[in-house]
Parts: structure tokens; sequence; C-alpha cells
């Protein structure tokens, strides 16, 4: 319920009370709240407003290995469109405070079939996804950890420089 989302530490403004005016709801989460629990379905569909998440798998020993970091223009997760009720394979946790803009899955999923544009742009963004986590697991095995942290740094610095979002040479 938005009443159990305030208290732990999410704000949920319909959307005439949206501050961004983007979606059917804006959901608003403080530094380090899981948005979508690991091994859990999960049909929200929406993507970042401002702020940082990423996403991980917790591990059998208790770690978590983050899979990837979601930045603004990202979508949360891909799965929704195809099976809502089949668990999600990892978790989303907020990096910073970030603001969401959810979509109503019905509606969403309307455009995305009747849209040409936007079924385009969304196919395209997930093929990007896809790719990005194939050339991932490629230099999981083929690079030291010092070679990753630069890839992940430089990976990210093209994702926010696509989207217009570098100031300063920085993110």
């Amino acid at each position: 319920s938005n009443m159990d989302a305030v208290r732990s530490g999410t704000d949920v403004h319909p959307a005439r009370t949206c501050p961004l005016r983007c979606c059917s709801e804006c959901r608003i989460y403080d530094p380090n709240r899981v948005v979508i629990q690991q091994d859990q379905p999960s049909s929200l569909v929406a993507t970042v407003r401002n702020g940082w998440l990423y996403r991980y798998r917790k591990l059998q020993n208790g770690r978590q290995q983050i899979i990837s970091f979601i930045i603004p223009g990202d979508f949360l997760t891909f799965s929704f469109h195809s099976r809502p009720e089949m668990p999600v394979a990892y978790g989303v946790k907020s990096v910073s405070k970030t603001a969401l803009c959810v979509f109503e899955r019905d509606h969403f999923m309307q455009v995305v079939t009747q849209e040409a544009a936007f079924t385009a742009d969304f196919h395209k963004e997930s093929a990007a996804y896809d790719e990005l986590l194939h050339r991932r697991l490629a230099d999981i095995g083929q690079r030291s950890a010092k070679a990753r942290l630069g890839q992940l740094l430089l990976e990210l610095y093209r994702r926010h420089s696509a989207r217009g979002m570098i100031k300063d040479n920085g993110f």
C-alpha cells in the first residue's frame, strides 16, 4: 500500500500529483531501498527519471553480486512484458535518492505493440542491454579486476554521454 511505501522510504504520487508528470505514478525512493525483490514476481514497468540503482544477485554465501547499474532513462527490467508472474532472477536497489516513472502495465504493453516508433525504441534498448550483459560476461574471464573497473567507468560514461548527461567531462 502507499502507507507501507512511505514508511519504507518510498514516496508514491498518483499521476495527477506526480511532480514529474511523466507517468501513471511517480515513486521516489531513498538511498539503499529494495525496489524489486530477487526471486519474487514483479510486474513493475518503470523507467528511471533521476538517481542511480543497481541490479544484483544475492549469492548462496550471502554476498551480493552487482550485475549492472541503472541510470536515468533506463528501464528497471525487461522481463515484465513476457511473464510478470515469474520470479525475477535479480533484485534492484537504489544507490541514491531515485525517482521512477511507473507505467500501468496493460497500457504500456498496448503502446509497445501499437506504436511502431516506440516499439522500435523499446526493442533497441532491450537489445543494447542484452549486448552489454554479453560483453560484460566475456570481460569477466578475460580482464583483470582493474581493467574491468576501467571498462565499467567507460561504459557508464558512454551511456551518460549518449543521453546528454555529461557536465564538465563527468557524470
